[in-house]
């Protein structure tokens, strides 16, 4: 796992693209700044419990909500009552959010392409297998926009939500509480 050593900048704002270079660039989304500017909203992906620090992510990096940007800091109580702990936010690397993982993966659904190939496809899956849990949220103007996402039981019930509300303008959302059989 690639985790936040605490070297590299993690705020949102840390990333410096004017909007003008951000519209004008290759990228599929918006820098988060810009999407502050513009009064645009994120997705956020938070992990959590006792093996949330051995899932693998592909890209990005895992911090720890008492270490992620202003906005999962102010939760980060909130998230402990609600999810429990540890909890790691994923950071896309990019936009100090979440959006470009959330993204690519809607994107590849809209595409025909399996949502398991993508990053956030193969770290619901090895979520699913650690028994760690998992929240993506769209981050709206409600404080506990985080509360109002459907529970999900398993990655195939993720992967269903998400094949349903990618492309279509409805905002992906779920916290997929992962059980693991006693042994």
């Amino acid at each position: 796992m690639r985790k936040h050593d605490g070297r590299q900048p993690i705020s949102n704002y840390a990333f410096k693209r004017t909007a003008e270079l951000a519209i004008g660039s290759n990228q599929p989304f918006a820098p988060q700044p810009l999407n502050a500017a513009l009064g645009c909203m994120s997705y956020f992906v938070v992990m959590w419990g006792s093996n949330s620090a051995s899932v693998e992510v592909a890209v990005g990096c895992l911090v720890p909500v008492a270490q992620a940007q202003a906005y999962l800091k102010q939760l980060e109580s909130d998230l402990a009552k609600v999810d429990g702990s540890p909890s790691f936010f994923w950071d896309d690397g990019i936009t100090g959010t979440s959006d470009g993982i959330v993204c690519a993966a809607e994107e590849a659904v809209c595409d025909g392409k399996p949502i398991e190939q993508t990053p956030f496809g193969r770290a619901i899956v090895n979520c699913e297998a650690l028994g760690v849990s998992l929240r993506v949220w769209w981050a709206n103007n409600s404080p506990d926009a985080y509360t109002r996402t459907p529970a999900v039981a398993s990655s195939s019930e993720a992967f269903a939500i998400m094949r349903e509300k990618s492309g279509n303008g409805a905002e992906i959302g779920f916290a997929m509480v992962a059980y693991r059989a006693a042994t």
